[in-house]
């Protein structure tokens, strides 16, 4: 419970940095803010991947805590292709479609969430 308060705590900072980072950044071009936005759902991805593999390989993780690192598994395992895909195309000077980004706004929401503990 301490590490899921934790966790949650992590999460709603880090939400929060890059919002502060965003409402203070210059107007720059749409692909710069493309490539800050890839840059954040990785770092999101990255920390929750690394919190899940945590709780999930701890012998002292309760059951509690193994299911929520099931579900998050199962989100971070339907994120990935999002992300990678949409990476690709911005580094690729691309312009993601609407659908790519709702539909990882969608996922990276969820998993906030459940890190969140809703």
């Amino acid at each position: 419970m301490q590490m899921q308060k934790r966790l949650s705590r992590l999460v709603m900072v880090l939400l929060l940095a890059a919002l502060v980072s965003c409402a203070t950044m210059p107007p720059v071009s749409q692909q710069a803010d493309r490539e800050r936005q890839v840059e954040i759902w990785m770092s999101l991805y990255d920390q929750q991947y690394k919190d899940t593999m945590s709780i999930m390989s701890s012998p002292t993780s309760t059951e509690g805590q193994k299911t929520i690192g099931r579900q998050k598994t199962a989100i971070l395992t339907e994120a990935w292709p999002l992300l990678k895909a949409y990476r690709d195309v911005v580094l690729a000077g691309g312009v993601p479609t609407d659908s790519s980004t709702q539909a990882i706004t969608d996922v990276m929401n969820r998993l906030g969430r459940l890190a969140g503990g809703h």
